[in-house]
This record gives C-alpha cells, sequence and structure tokens, in this order.
C-alpha cells in the first residue's frame, strides 16, 4: 500500500498478487475514504518531515535545488517551495488541517482508477463497482498557477562556509505539460544535458573535468517547472565552470544540431521508452499522467513518433525560444568567501550573497 502527493496530483494504490485484487481494492477503498488521521501518527509523520527537510538542507545538492527555485520564482508562484514544504509551513500544521484538505478535496468527481496487471476486466469492474460505487462527490479541482519569475539574470551565492566544493544551478522558468514544444524541449535538452554524451557532460567531465557528471533539463507540471543545467565543482573552478555552462546554455539557439547528434537523443529517448513498461507499476504509472493531464488515449502508441518527428530546425527553434540568455539565474551553493571574487569578474549580472537557511 502507498499513497503521495506531487504538485499536479494525489495517489493512492498498492501492489498485489492478482488473486488479491479484492483483498486489496477493499483496503484502497478504506485509505481513500475513511482514513484515521489519528493524531499520534499525524505528530510522529510530521516530526519525520521535519527531520527529513533538515537533513536535505544538509547536503549541498538538495539545498542547490531548493535554493534554485526559492530565488528563480516570485513569492506569489507556489513553485517557489519544495513540494514537501518548508519547516516554517510544516510546523504550524495540525491534523486537522490534513482532515479538511482530506474532506474538500478527496473526491471521486475528479478520480481516476488505473488497473495494470493481469487479472478478468470485468471483475476488476465489479469490484471497483463493489468497493467504490458509493463513494460520491466533487473537489475543486487544480488551483490555477501563473508562473513568474523573481528578477532578470542574477547570480545568487549560497554561503556555506567552508565547503570544500559548489553545487552549481543555473536555468529560468521553463515550460509547461501541455506545451506544443514539449517533444522538440526533450529533444533539444537530451542533447544539450540529457544524457552521458550530451555537450554539458561532455564539456565540464571529459575535456574540463571540472565535474562528475553535469546535467540539464526541463521539468514541466500543470504550469510552467523549471529548466536548469547542474553540476557539482571543486571550489577553484566554481567560476570558470559557470562561464561554460552559460557559454553552452547561450549558444544552444545558435544553430541547429548536427545530424549525428540529433539522432544520438533521439535515439537515447526511444531507447529508454520501453523501461518504463517492464512492471506492471511503471505501466499503471505511465497511464497516470494520461488521466491526470487529460493526454490522449494513444499518448505512448505515438510517443515515438513523435520524437522522431523532431527535426533540427525544430530543436534549434525551441533552444531559441525557451533559453533566453536575459533571464538565466545562476546559483551557486559554496563558500562566498572563495567563490564570490572570481564570480563577480565575470560580470555574469547582480551577485547577492545569501546564508544557508
Amino acid at each position: 500500500m502507498n499513497s503521495e502527493s506531487s504538485w499536479d496530483s494525489s495517489r493512492a494504490g498498492f501492489q498485489s498478487l492478482p488473486q488479491h485484487l479484492d483483498a486489496g481494492m477493499a483496503l484502497l477503498a478504506e485509505m481513500v475514504q475513511q482514513p484515521r488521521f489519528d493524531p499520534d501518527e499525524f505528530s510522529r509523520l510530521k516530526a519525520e518531515r521535519l527531520a527529513a527537510i533538515l537533513q536535505m538542507r544538509a547536503d549541498a545538492g538538495s539545498l542547490a535545488d531548493e535554493s534554485f527555485i526559492r530565488h528563480l520564482y516570485d513569492a506569489g508562484t507556489p513553485y517557489r517551495r519544495l513540494a514537501g514544504g518548508t519547516p516554517e509551513m510544516v510546523e504550524t500544521l495540525v491534523v486537522d488541517d490534513v482532515r479538511a484538505h482530506h474532506a474538500a478535496h478527496h473526491r471521486p468527481g475528479r478520480a481516476h482508477l488505473v488497473i495494470a496487471g493481469a487479472f478478468d476486466p470485468d471483475e476488476a469492474l465489479r469490484l471497483a463497482e463493489q468497493h467504490l460505487g458509493g463513494w460520491s462527490g466533487s473537489g475543486p479541482g487544480h488551483r490555477t498557477i501563473t508562473p513568474a519569475a523573481a528578477g532578470g539574470r542574477r547570480v545568487v551565492i549560497v554561503d556555506r562556509p567552508g565547503s570544500v566544493q559548489s553545487e552549481l544551478r543555473i536555468g529560468l522558468v521553463g515550460i509547461d505539460r501541455f506545451d506544443p514544444r514539449y517533444f522538440s524541449a526533450a529533444i533539444m535538452s537530451t542533447y544539450l544535458g540529457g544524457s552521458f554524451g550530451s555537450r554539458i557532460n561532455r564539456r565540464l567531465r571529459e575535456e574540463l573535468g571540472y565535474t562528475y557528471g553535469a546535467r540539464c533539463g526541463f521539468d514541466p507540471r500543470r504550469a510552467a517547472g523549471p529548466f536548469s543545467a547542474a553540476a557539482a565543482v571543486q571550489t577553484e573552478v566554481s567560476a570558470p565552470a559557470i562561464a561554460e555552462l552559460l557559454v553552452l546554455l547561450e549558444a544552444a539557439g545558435g544553430a541547429p544540431p548536427a545530424t549525428d547528434e540529433l539522432r544520438e537523443a533521439q535515439d537515447y529517448q526511444i531507447g529508454v521508452f520501453p523501461l518504463r513498461f517492464e512492471t506492471t507499476g511503471g505501466i499503471a504509472a505511465a497511464i497516470e499522467p494520461i488521466a491526470t493531464y487529460g493526454l490522449p488515449d494513444d499518448y505512448w502508441q505515438t510517443y515515438r513518433d513523435r520524437l522522431e518527428a523532431v527535426d533540427a530546425a525544430a530543436a534549434q527553434q525551441a533552444a531559441v525560444e525557451l533559453i533566453r540568455p536575459a533571464e538565466l539565474l545562476v546559483v551557486a551553493v559554496g563558500d562566498a568567501s572563495a567563490i564570490r571574487a572570481d564570480i563577480e569578474a565575470l560580470g555574469v549580472g547582480p551577485v547577492e550573497v545569501v546564508p544557508a537557511p
């Protein structure tokens, strides 16, 4: 049994042998319709969440991810916070808040039931009606989020005195899940920084030896999620690494990808495609976005064709439109006393030093 929430959906589910579908459905129905919300259990989970946030902030990479979105989005955009919340937010929660949220939002009118595996479809429908047929009502649905950037091109240094490495994040507000450039952006970001042989990883890892790995990619959500490039480097090469990342990002739209580069990106995306369908859990997870975002029923049947259809001109146009140099935010988590002067000398934009939370 499991349950979780993300920016775009909440889900509850179970995994079992086919002969236990009835018992599993009964437990699932109880979970979504009649949760106990035991106060002691709530207190325990709340303490675990607070401890997890503090543990994440002790990790430079996680701190860089949190700092990047906090400084990328303006104060009115919920995406500026991690989905798991901040200590200040979690600390104020009481069990009645959770009960009220469940009562208002967890209703079948906007819900979908996904079943994947070796089962009899008629029996599955009968069990769904038996265990969930009496569930009624509809929640308010999704919030309307209109993401806005907090500012233009600039540098934020999150100070971690004594750090021997810097975690770098460079990016801007990206695309939503419904953007018509979704597949062009996926191919473009793959050859730019989404695979081991990509431009960013090849330059920073293989040619310069600055990092064990560098990457970039989009995080499309119901509204525009972030695009970011990321790398962890030694303190002394923080500024050169930022300069190299900026050069690669700024040049992305300057010319179409080479034929072999485009082909490698498409082959990579098409090659990893079948992996998501290797298990029944993977199949169910693949169906979820079709339900969540209202995608066409044949979305996965046409997925590879749409990747194949991205030509060099479309990939270049995606880079021109989506990687806008004047809007790039640079976040460096590291020892400010060791890296600030060199970063300022790059002339990237205004430099601000903030303490680590």
